[in-house]
Parts: C-alpha cells; structure tokens; sequence
C-alpha cells in the first residue's frame, strides 16, 4: 500500500467489490482505473506480486462479464430484475438493450483470448506460485478457471465446472482457505449445509478478500 498507483488501484477495487456484494453496479467504471493502477505497480518489486494477484482478479471479472452478459441481459435472472427497479442504468440496458453489445462483447473476448494475453495471465499465476504468501491463492486461481469456464479447451462448460469443483475439494483437502470458503458461500447459496471438513477448515481462516 506504499506505493501510490498499488493503492489508488486498491481503493477503487474494493469500491468495486463492496459494491457488487450489495448488487450494486454503480462503481464498475473504476475498472480502468484498477488495472491501470495495478499495471504500473508491478514495476515496483514491493507491489509486484500483489499487482499481478489483483490483475487476475480484474480480468477474472472481465471475462466472466463478457462471456455472460449476451444471455443475462436477453433473459435476465431475478437478482438482475431487483436491481433495475432501483437503477435507471440498468433498467434502460434491459428494456432498450445495444444490438450491437453481443458482437462488442465477442470481440472484446477474442482480444482476451489472444495467445498474447493468455501468456501474461500464465505469468501472473507463475509469479504469485512462488511466492510464499501467495502461493494458495494461485492455486485457487488455477481451479476457479474451469469452475467460471475461463479456458480455451474443447470441453463442455459443464465438464469444465466439474472438473474446477474437484479441483477445489482437492484444495480443500490440503487446507486452502480460499477453495474453503469458495465451496461454503456455494453451499449457502445453493440452500446446501455445508461439509464438515469446510466448517472444520472456516473455523481457522481469516481471509481477506483481495
């Protein structure tokens, strides 16, 4: 947090995320300012890690958005619907949607799936793997891409989520905290008690959520 783009970056990425939790979009424009901040603090050797840990995070987020959004808006979910009643913006995208957004969204995609880019997220998840701190959260990184699909395989999304929700239970075997309370907040939502070794594991984990 010493360093100055690390932490205007920071501050606009938990705006970001404490707005969500509240289904609140009214903070997803500071996403440039995220990445942008986190950018030029990885040449910072003190920030370095944790920048590309965040930008992870960030085009996460991105990825998931424009896989998705197409289907949500068309047919939007209930939680979408109790949003636009409280907002305008969203309102508005739901009722007079962008013909154009589904191709805007495809190609913003393909610049996401370049073989360039796809590099430089392996390289994030490389450095964060070796670093003692941030070595579970790689790992957690590894297995959230087959759970939200954000790989280029020619598996089914389906046969892609199985593989992540495996992928996390072994985890959680090994005591990761993030694969633990991923699966618990799965549980909860799902309507599902949660595994004994998940609540055994919850009772030890302290996490912060960036």
């Amino acid at each position: 947090m010493e360093n100055e783009c690390f932490c205007k970056a920071y501050t606009a990425h938990y705006k970001i995320y404490e707005g969500l939790k509240k289904s609140n979009f009214d903070n997803i424009d500071k996403l440039d300012i995220c990445i942008d901040g986190y950018f030029k603090a990885e040449n910072d050797r003190n920030a370095k890690v944790e920048s590309a840990c965040n930008l992870i995070s960030m085009f996460y987020l991105l990825l998931m958005m424009f896989k998705d959004a197409p289907s949500i808006i068309s047919n939007p979910p209930a939680i979408l619907i109790q949003i636009a009643k409280k907002d305008d913006n969203t309102r508005k995208i739901i009722e007079n949607p962008d013909s154009n957004f589904e191709n805007e969204c495809k190609e913003l995609l393909e610049m996401f799936e370049d073989e360039d880019f796809q590099e430089m997220l392996d390289e994030y998840k490389y450095i964060l793997k070796k670093s003692q701190n941030w070595s579970e959260l790689a790992d957690y990184f590894l297995a959230l891409q087959y759970v939200f699909n954000l790989v280029q395989n020619n598996l089914t999304p389906e046969f892609n989520r199985r593989v992540g929700t495996e992928m996390l239970n072994s985890l959680i075997s090994v005591k990761n905290d993030y694969a633990a309370r991923f699966m618990s907040l799965i549980r909860e939502a799902s309507g599902l008690k949660s595994s004994q070794i998940v609540d055994d594991k919850l009772k030890k984990c302290d996490i912060l959520c960036l």
